[in-house]
């Protein structure tokens, strides 16, 4: 016998698979903000002793965890599966302004295909000269080498992240991330409150 549709899930499997979606959501989140907490211990220890690939580890870690964050509830996210994410936002009821943050894809796109940027720089035959994974001071860099020297920076006192000579805002990203935190934590402990 064909069916033409699919079963009908129970109040208690869909309670479970929002539980287990939303859980996810507050996992990603808790991750990006201890990896945001680890980048700011790694720069703390300033001077010989700092070690830059930790910097990057964990400002790399913080941005892969914010952009699974915005697979699971945003929209814009062509990784989204749009039944899921319309799921997530009910449930979650994250304010539009943190949506929109967190719908930003360039500097994830940026790191994720540094490849291709560099392809690009290659391409386009520019001056020999480039800075790489910085850690301080933007203005600095920027006023000996030139915006378009610098690759990927961070910036420890702005606590921005600049790549290829596009700066975006660590601080806005990790306000964002708080509040969708947040909102899970609530939707988890309501969804729980059902159950009992």
């Amino acid at each position: 016998m064909k069916m033409d549709s699919a079963p009908e899930r129970s109040d208690l499997t869909e309670r479970f698979f929002r539980q287990i979606f939303a859980y996810e959501v507050l996992s990603q989140a808790k991750l990006c903000m201890d990896a945001a907490a680890a980048l700011d211990q790694a720069v703390r220890s300033v001077g010989a002793e700092r070690n830059v690939d930790n910097v990057y580890r964990h400002a790399h870690s913080l941005l892969t965890h914010a952009a699974n964050v915005s697979k699971l509830i945003c929209r814009e996210s062509p990784e989204g599966n749009p039944k899921r994410v319309s799921m997530l936002q009910d449930l979650l009821a994250v304010p539009a302004a943190s949506l929109e943050i967190l719908a930003r894809r360039k500097l994830r796109n940026h790191l994720e295909h540094f490849d291709q940027r560099i392809d690009e720089w290659v391409a386009s035959n520019q001056a020999l000269q480039i800075v790489d994974r910085n850690v301080g001071p933007l203005r600095v860099v920027q006023a000996i080498f030139g915006p378009q020297a610098v690759w990927r920076h961070y910036d420890s006192e702005q606590r921005t992240f600049t790549v290829r000579g596009e700066t975006f805002d660590l601080v806005e990203l990790l306000k964002a991330v708080s509040v969708v935190h947040g909102c899970a934590e609530n939707a988890l402990a309501s969804l729980d409150e059902k159950a009992g």
